[in-house]
């Protein structure tokens, strides 16, 4: 395999030039002991110095994700039909060599006042609000930067108000990366009964293609809390996947 032929490779050089150094020594000074200690003192230099190169080569390598989600919870609470919130909490690895910040996209169907708050940033949270396509950006700084390898958490919540009342309730997730499991809340404080909502998923498509549902499962609401409430574990990358509830749930199965 490649990856064993470079790993022989490297060992191999590492031997010759120990079996070379301890040579020399052997051919300069006539004690033997002298001559295995540069030679002990040699090898472990070498090393090393192939120890760093390595962490160094494994700490700048290039993947396809900066980060893989290890856990992300997503709440949807309504206070009311058009004055909700809107919470998330990630946490994930961190597989570029370094991050210090993390840019958050979301898109809201509703048109109105819209807040950010994050339990993890003290200063205000600058917002980029696109009102023709619902659009919402904003830059989540860390705690501290991280490094290749390492776990970080980030948590936000969007104050909404649907003035024109054109929001279209539902939970998404736009998987585009790998993650391990997702949980969606939704809470109707509002309802005291409601139907099953239904979890489906879509595939994730380029150039504003449409593409059918695929259902998974129904997910009841449980009247003692208000709440649809279903965990998604190990994602598929280029689907999303989605709750939602009347009056937009869907006929096709799985």
């Amino acid at each position: 395999m490649p990856g064993q032929s470079r790993s022989l490779d490297t060992w191999g050089a590492i031997a010759s030039i120990v079996g070379f150094t301890a040579s020399i020594c052997m051919i300069v000074f006539t004690d033997f002991k002298v001559a295995a200690l540069l030679s002990l003192l040699v090898a472990e230099t070498v090393a090393v110095l192939v120890w760093w190169h390595y962490q160094r080569k494994h700490a700048t390598c290039v993947h396809v994700y900066p980060r893989e989600d290890i856990l992300d919870y997503v709440r949807y609470d309504f206070q009311t039909p058009t004055k909700m919130t809107y919470e998330v909490t990630e946490v994930f690895r961190i597989t570029s060599p370094m991050m210090s910040s993390v840019d958050i996209e979301l898109t809201w169907s509703g048109r109105g006042t819209i807040a950010v708050r994050s339990d993890f940033v003290v200063d205000e949270i600058p917002l980029q609000i696109d009102g023709q396509t619902g659009k919402i950006r904003f830059t989540l700084p860390l705690p501290e930067p991280k490094r290749f390898g390492e776990s970080a958490i980030i948590h936000y919540a969007l104050s909404l108000e649907d003035a024109g009342q054109q929001n279209i309730p539902k939970l998404c997730k736009s998987n585009k990366r790998p993650c391990q499991l997702v949980i969606f809340e939704s809470i109707l404080r509002y309802r005291d009964t409601c139907p099953p909502a239904q979890l489906i998923w879509v595939p994730l498509v380029d150039h504003g293609q449409l593409s059918p549902p695929n259902k998974i499962r129904d997910v009841p609401f449980d009247t003692s809390t208000h709440s649809f409430r279903v965990a998604i574990p190990h994602l598929v990358v280029g689907r999303s996947y989605q709750l939602i509830w009347s009056p937009n749930l869907v006929n096709q199965s799985a």
